[in-house]
C-alpha cells in the first residue's frame, strides 16, 4: 500500500519574507537524511541571526538622537558587550565543528587564507580571546565578583562618584556603567588619555576584524551546505540551482 507523501507533510510550505529579493530553498526530505548536518546548518543560521541583530542594535544606538549622553553611552557599550558575548559563543560553534564547516566553506569557494585565518582565531592564544572571554563570562551575563571588584577598586582615585541618574523615563546606573566599561577595557586604565584611547581602538579593531571574519566564514559554510543538499536559489521571477563557485 502506497503512502501519500503529502499526508506526511501537513503544514503549509514556508515562504520568504516580502522584502526578499533572493532566497535558497529545498524540500523537507533533506531533514529525513543527515540530521546532524541539518542541525549544524540551523545552528549556524541562529548564530548569524544573533550577531546581525546585535550589530543592528549597536548601529541604532550609534545613531540615537541622545548621542554623547549617558544613556547613549550605556546603550552602545552594552550592545558592544552583547555582540562580543555572542561572537564568543559563535566561535565555540566553529571550534566544535571546524572540519565540517571548513569543508562546506571550501565547497562554496572559500579561499585557503580564509580557512587559515579562522584556524588562527580558534587558537586560545589569539589576542581577541581575552576580550571576548571577559565580555561573555565576566561582564555580559555573570557580573563576576572578582572582575567587578577589581574595576570598582580602580575608582578610589575619583573625587566623587555618581551612582544613579534618572531621566524623564529611564534610570541610569552611572557608576555601574563606568565599571562595566573599565572591565571591558582594563588595558585602557591609564592617566594618559592617548594611551587609553589607543588601547580601546586596538581592542575594537581586533573585535571588528574577528566578527567580520566569522560572518564571512559562516556565510561560506552555509552556502556549502546549500550546495550539499541541492538547494535552489530563487530570485524574484526566476529560480536556479545553487552553483559551485565563489561566495559573494
Amino acid at each position: 500500500m502506497s503512502v501519500d507523501s503529502k499526508a506526511l507533510r501537513p503544514d503549509p510550505p514556508m515562504a520568504p519574507t516580502g522584502l526578499a529579493i533572493r532566497w535558497i530553498e529545498s524540500g523537507p526530505e533533506v531533514l529525513d537524511g543527515e540530521m546532524r548536518h541539518a542541525v549544524l546548518a540551523t545552528r549556524i543560521g541562529m548564530a548569524l541571526n544573533s550577531i546581525h541583530a546585535q550589530l543592528t542594535l549597536t548601529d541604532v544606538a550609534l545613531k540615537a538622537e541622545r548621542a554623547k549622553e549617558g544613556l547613549h553611552t550605556r546603550d552602545i557599550n552594552l550592545a558592544l558587550l552583547m555582540t562580543a558575548a555572542t561572537t564568543l559563543e559563535a566561535l565555540h560553534l566553529i571550534e566544535d565543528n571546524r572540519r565540517l564547516l571548513s569543508d562546506w566553506a571550501v565547497g562554496a569557494g572559500a579561499k585557503p587564507e580564509l580557512i587559515k585565518r579562522v584556524e588562527d582565531l580558534c587558537s586560545r592564544e589569539h589576542p581577541i580571546r581575552r576580550f571576548l572571554g571577559r565580555s561573555r563570562n565576566k561582564l555580559g551575563f555573570h557580573w563576576d565578583e572578582k572582575v567587578v571588584r577589581r574595576s570598582v577598586a580602580a575608582f578610589r582615585r575619583n573625587k566623587k562618584l555618581v551612582w544613579v541618574e534618572t531621566t524623564q523615563d529611564q534610570m541610569l546606573h552611572s557608576f555601574a556603567l563606568a565599571v562595566t566599561i573599565h572591565g571591558l577595557f582594563p588595558e585602557a586604565d591609564s592617566s594618559d588619555p592617548a594611551v587609553s584611547e589607543k588601547a580601546i581602538r586596538d581592542a575594537l579593531s581586533q573585535f571588528s576584524e574577528a566578527t567580520n571574519l566569522m560572518l564571512e566564514f559562516f556565510t561560506a559554510s552555509t552556502y556549502g551546505y546549500m550546495r550539499e543538499i541541492g538547494g535552489v536559489l530563487h530570485e524574484r521571477g526566476e529560480a536556479t540551482s545553487v552553483e559551485t563557485g565563489s561566495v559573494d
